[in-house]
């Protein structure tokens, strides 16, 4: 899959490039065929880590042709993620995506906390079918695609803190046709609901966590579904 993934070039708590984002970043580059991960300075401005992630898309595509997939392996917050980007400078990221990407681009942020917004809580949102996240960084990503013309696109986040890959509470923040955004994002697998332990246990299989983010809501529940909880 012609795509580009980023990640941070060292540890910045502990083992986490080590011990997450690097071994993590690889396995999905391998699973879709894609280059292996471009490594980020964190040691550089945010405006340097931004201009690094810019032309890391720019170099994807002009090696590999138009993109579909554009990754992100690191830490996260509701306002931004650790490469440099927050909601004042998420449309600058839109922008550069656009430039270089189909129609239907996914975009996977493996980070923590970009699906949220300021709810008071994540318990009381559990329908499957509600949305969330309003006003994140994940949301004004969708919505700056959207603007420019990426109305298909789709954006995974997490929702919490939590494993890089192995986070359950998960969103999509997804174009569907429209050229203004949308308002929040719906949960892949509704939260203590009856699919959420199958789910979780679903998470550990690496290829599964790795692949669902081209995968539809209505699909992964049903592939969800059918997997037997040893």
């Amino acid at each position: 899959m012609n795509g580009v993934v980023f990640i941070p070039d060292r540890n910045h708590t502990r083992k986490d490039f080590e011990g997450a984002f690097l071994p993590e970043a690889l396995s999905f580059s391998e699973i879709w065929g894609s280059p292996k991960p471009v490594k980020i300075d964190i040691s550089l401005t945010a405006q340097e880590q931004r201009a690094q992630v810019l032309q890391g898309i720019k170099d994807a595509s002009w090696a590999q042709g138009t993109l579909r997939m554009v990754a992100f392996f690191c830490h996260g917050w509701k306002a931004g993620i650790q490469l440099g980007f927050n909601l004042d400078t998420a449309q600058d990221l839109a922008k550069q995506i656009a430039c270089y990407s189909t129609r239907n681009v996914v975009i996977p942020i493996y980070a923590c906390s970009a699906a949220r917004d300021n709810d008071p809580g994540i318990a009381d949102d559990i329908d499957p079918d509600t949305v969330g996240g309003d006003g994140g960084f994940a949301d004004i990503l969708r919505d700056a695609l959207c603007w420019e013309d990426k109305v298909h696109c789709r954006i995974m986040a997490h929702v919490t803190s939590g494993h890089t890959t192995r986070n359950p509470w998960v969103r999509y923040f997804e174009g569907t046709g429209n050229p203004y955004g949308g308002s929040g994002g719906a949960w892949v697998i509704r939260p203590k609901g009856p699919l959420w332990a199958r789910w979780i246990k679903w998470l550990a299989y690496k290829d599964n966590r790795l692949k669902f983010p081209f995968e539809t809501a209505n699909t992964l529940r049903q592939e969800v579904g059918r997997f037997t909880v040893s």
